[in-house]
């Protein structure tokens, strides 16, 4: 390296070197945990038109990732189907504010099959049972308050 740019590039190393570092401490840092706790949340699905595949329900404590970004949820249950109904349970739980998707992979192939705009093709429901609008349901649409040791509730699947 010439002697005129060592001086330069040992300057530049000190202006960025403290960044690379603040980036690097930030990244290394764990996501705070949820806490777990003594309640248990029961979903009934209601409303499966086929007794074959899988009903997969998620889990969310925010709006970060509801209703379908699968690794925002804090839990996934999932159940083989036989029957009109179903039922899963998402155990050790804290009391806070909750919603759930749930979703019926029909062709058993692990995912929300959707069309090129993103809209489902299989049917779909979330908490609360909101009506349809354009675009997802909202967070605060499927919200509910988990306050008790076993907690039921229901959701209605529909076929978009």
């Amino acid at each position: 390296m010439r002697p005129m740019l060592r001086p330069l590039f040992s300057v530049i190393s000190l202006i960025l070197l403290p960044a690379r570092v603040g980036l690097a401490d930030v990244a290394s840092q764990p996501l705070p945990a949820i806490k777990s706790g003594s309640s248990t949340l029961v979903v009934s699905v209601q409303g499966l038109q086929t007794q074959c595949g899988t009903v997969v329900a998620l889990l969310f404590p925010s709006e970060q990732g509801f209703p379908a970004k699968e690794a925002k949820a804090i839990q996934r249950q999932a159940v083989k189907t036989g029957e009109t109904t179903a039922e899963l349970r998402f155990p050790n739980l804290a009391s806070g504010t909750y919603a759930v998707t749930v979703y019926h992979d029909i062709n058993d192939n692990g995912k929300l099959d959707t069309n090129w705009v993103g809209i489902p093709k299989e049917p779909v429901g979330v908490s609360n049972n909101p009506k349809p609008r354009m675009g997802p349901p909202r967070f605060q649409d499927a919200s509910f308050h988990l306050s008790e040791s076993e907690q039921k509730v229901a959701v209605n699947l529909v076929k978009p």
